[in-house]
């Protein structure tokens, strides 16, 4: 075997109980073993590092997952199982498909990702614990990826986060963004401390949020946070849209500057207009708005702009995704009457891939936990 070839074991087929998918992963995992070290007389010990829940609506959603969790194991190998749910089938039945890939890293050393693929119709559906808890690895961090739009207020969705300590979502991807998002929040709170969120949405804000911190970085800028008076968000989208990226980035800036809401309103064309109160007394109006930016996906924060009054100086900064480049942001604007000399930064990546690794290091955030409720608070009070 050369260093670029990778092994590879399969099995699929109806099933029964989840000891005998249980048993085909051993008899799949001794295979891979064997080929990839025939000379061994013992089978390389496991190095996963993870388990990873996935659950779908669709079987396509559960291979975009695998091609993407396939790319997060070349530095985290883990145990991944993917379960598409079809509770509202009238006849019950389990298939199951098992897969191990062992790739070589450097000294010989193998990389191992196991796939466990699970399609369930029928009431079954309906008791995921019951069902993915007997194929987890003891003793390592267990991650549920629940794609697309989850039923976060349903039963069975408050079931699935009880097996693992970590859930993510894409909040971009909510098909009722208001309620569910909402919902979230709820769920975030009744299980504190145990259970950890994570969101994909968040993930892709970051350049948004260290660039914004960087800027107020240095001394002589910071005075300007205290007299932030108004704040603009721009984001991709038609109409109310999905406002869950500029609702969670709202609510990062009011958790870091200790803004209160007193209300807000929505207006024509899908703008909202919401009014904080700062330290001090201090009004501040944010207005979030959609815009037509081409190339981007529907909710992408498209601009921000902040306006800001301190020591009798005047700052006006804007931070918008570059015309030529969209995947650049440009900062420019006034202060103190003099133009901030332009800057061109590119944003992180969008891969889901790259995305999910940066979720599944960070692990716990307290910051998106409190941007969170603060988003949820602001969409509670437009509906």
């Amino acid at each position: 075997m050369t260093n670029a070839e990778a092994v590879r074991e399969e099995w699929r087929g109806p099933v029964e109980s989840m000891s005998q998918v249980l048993a085909q992963m051993r008899r799949v995992r001794s295979a891979v073993a064997r080929e990839e070290g025939p000379a061994l007389d013992h089978i390389r010990p496991r190095n996963s590092v993870l388990n990873l829940v996935v659950v779908a609506r669709e079987w396509s959603g559960a291979e975009e997952a695998a091609a993407t969790i396939a790319r997060l194991a070349a530095g985290h190998p883990c145990r991944a199982i993917f379960l598409v749910d079809e509770p509202e089938s009238k006849r019950t039945h389990i298939e199951a498909r098992v897969a191990v890939q062992a790739r070589p890293l450097a000294a010989g050393m193998m990389c191992e990702y196991e796939q466990v693929f699970l399609r369930v119709e029928g009431p079954t559906a309906n008791h995921i614990p019951s069902l993915v808890e007997p194929l987890l690895e003891g003793d390592l961090r267990t991650v549920l990826w629940w794609i697309g739009s989850p039923p976060i207020g349903t039963r069975r969705f408050a079931e699935a986060a009880d097996v693992g300590e970590y859930l993510l979502v894409d909040s971009a991807r909510f098909e009722r963004p208001y309620e569910q998002v909402v919902q979230l929040v709820a769920l975030a709170r009744g299980r504190r401390p145990r259970l950890w969120l994570g969101d994909f949405q968040w993930a892709r804000l970051q350049p948004w949020r260290v660039g914004l911190a960087q800027f107020f970085n240095p001394a002589e800028r910071r005075g300007f946070l205290q007299g932030i008076g108004a704040v603009g968000l721009d984001y991709v989208g038609e109409g109310r849209g999905n406002r869950t990226g500029v609702a969670l980035l709202a609510g990062w800036l009011a958790g870091a500057l200790n803004w209160k809401l007193t209300r807000a309103v929505g207006g024509r064309g899908g703008v909202v207009v919401a009014h904080f109160e700062a330290r001090g007394g201090q009004r501040v109006e944010l207005q979030t708005r959609p815009v037509s930016l081409e190339g981007q996906a529907q909710g992408d924060i498209a601009a921000v702009r902040i306006d800001a009054v301190w020591n009798s100086q005047t700052l006006s900064l804007v931070k918008r995704r570059d015309a030529e480049r969209p995947d650049c942001v440009l900062t420019e604007g006034t202060l103190g009457g003099r133009e901030l000399p332009g800057r061109l930064v590119q944003l992180g990546s969008a891969d889901d891939a790259v995305l999910l690794a940066e979720l599944v290091a960070a692990g716990k955030d307290e910051v998106y936990t409190g941007a969170l409720e603060r988003a949820g608070e602001l969409l509670e009070a437009l509906r």
